[in-house]
């Protein structure tokens, strides 16, 4: 299953974006980078680190038929959001 997800802040509304064939695998990879400190996302750790775990919540966006529709539904999303921690 290819689906695009998004991380939400639910204090600033602010919201990462991602997509993954593997959802629960890629949730606990985000998860146990963010605890530890060390997420490749800058914007989204300071956010984790101020508002704490609490404050965010997981959901998924899209389920997409094939991984290349997965990617470019996504980079439309990101597109169309403007309170994003998504860096590109």
């Amino acid at each position: 299953m290819f689906v695009i997800y998004r991380i939400l802040n639910n204090v600033t509304g602010y919201c990462y974006i991602g997509c993954s064939k593997n959802l629960k695998s890629r949730w606990k990879e985000h998860k146990r980078q963010l605890q530890q400190g060390r997420h490749h996302n800058i914007h989204l750790q300071r956010a984790w680190n101020k508002y704490k775990e609490e404050s965010f919540t997981w959901e998924i966006l899209l389920e997409c038929i094939s991984e290349k529709t997965m990617f470019l539904e996504e980079k439309q999303i990101i597109e169309s959001i403007e309170n994003t921690y998504n860096i590109a």
